[in-house]
Formats: C-alpha cells, sequence, structure tokens
C-alpha cells in the first residue's frame, strides 16, 4: 500500500470493514477501484494511505475485509474475482504500551482509544 501524498480519497464508498486488531483502523474500498486505510487516532479526515486496483478488466469492488490471521486486506468484486493486499509494517504496528500486554491489557488500550476519540468528536 502506497502512502498518500495529499488530497483525500473521492468516489463512492462501495465497502468498508473495521479492522480486528485496532479499534481506531478501517479500511474502505470505493466504486472506482481504490482502497483507503484509515486510522482515526492519527487522522480522521484523511486515510493514512490508498491503493488503486490495477486489473486488465474494469470489476467494481463490492466488499473489503481485514484478514484476522495475517495482515492483509481481502478485496472481493462483483463477478467473483478476489484481491489481497499486504499491510506496510507501519500499518500493522503494535501501540507500544501494548508490546508484551496481556489479553485484558489490550483491551482497556483500544477502549481508551475509542474515549479519546469520541471525546474528541463531541466537544
Amino acid at each position: 500500500m502506497v502512502p498518500l501524498e495529499k488530497g483525500r480519497v473521492e468516489g463512492a464508498v462501495a465497502a468498508a470493514s473495521w479492522s480486528p486488531y485496532n479499534s481506531s483502523v478501517l479500511v474502505a474500498v470505493t466504486e472506482e477501484g481504490r482502497v483507503a486505510v484509515y486510522d482515526l487516532s492519527v487522522r480522521r479526515c484523511r486515510p493514512l494511505c490508498v491503493q488503486s486496483l490495477v486489473q486488465r478488466r474494469r470489476v467494481a469492488a463490492s466488499c473489503v475485509a481485514f484478514c484476522p490471521f495475517h495482515p492483509i486486506i481481502l478485496v472481493g468484486g462483483e463477478k467473483g474475482n478476489l484481491l489481497s493486499l499486504k499491510l506496510s509494517p507501519n500499518l500493522r504496528r503494535v501501540h507500544k504500551d501494548a508490546k508484551g500486554a496481556d489479553e485484558k491489557t489490550l483491551r482497556e488500550i483500544e477502549w481508551c482509544k475509542m474515549e479519546r476519540l469520541v471525546a474528541t468528536n463531541r466537544g
């Protein structure tokens, strides 16, 4: 996935999915064939990176999902095709407080991140 230079992703969103291992990360795929990864704790209005889906024939993407076992994103098309995109190390980086933490501590860290995010949107 390529870091975004400037600007924003334009076009209708065909599908979106939350990350299973980070509460503030989500991925969205547009009808124009672009995949954008957002981390709401870092930037709320612009994606961290955008990748164009290069294909010989124009096939609209219809769904997107994170793989829970490996650092990849799966993008499905209308005609049954499937593409996999590997996340860069920066996008799958573990929070510095989460290294070596147990399951309860990991949940508390993710909960605090979401509380901070919701608090900034309220006021």
